[in-house]
């Protein structure tokens, strides 16, 4: 399944928003993007943790809070977990792994991407 295309409100400084980049700009060349909801704080912590090790880059979206915004629910809708959990998206827009729950979230992602990358 291939991540949806949307349009999200990115959340600036000072509570200021803009119209952010359809999805596939948020992903950068040959990097896995997690994308987390809105109260997937334990997976943004578990990505920065882990980035350093594999080319990962972290998101939190979320209707009412995250780095950005779905004021129409767009994500929400077809994101596949609940505001805790998160997917992970590889570098050509396909989910490759969601979570639903933040249980473990450094070890269950680290797996993840083990798994993903063969190792």
């Amino acid at each position: 399944m291939r991540a949806p295309r949307s349009s999200l409100a990115a959340r600036l400084a000072g509570g200021r928003r803009r119209e952010a980049p359809a999805r596939p700009d948020l992903l950068r060349p040959g990097r896995f993007l997690l994308v987390a909801g809105e109260n997937g704080h334990d997976w943004c912590e578990a990505a920065a943790e882990l980035a350093g090790t594999w080319p990962l880059d972290v998101v939190r979206v979320g209707h009412l809070d995250g780095d950005l915004l779905d004021p129409r629910s767009t994500w929400t809708r077809h994101r596949g977990h609940d505001p805790e959990g998160a997917v992970l998206v590889r570098p050509d827009r396909f989910i490759a792994w969601r979570a639903q729950k933040a249980t473990d979230a450094t070890a269950r992602l680290s797996q993840a991407l083990r798994s993903l990358l063969g190792q």
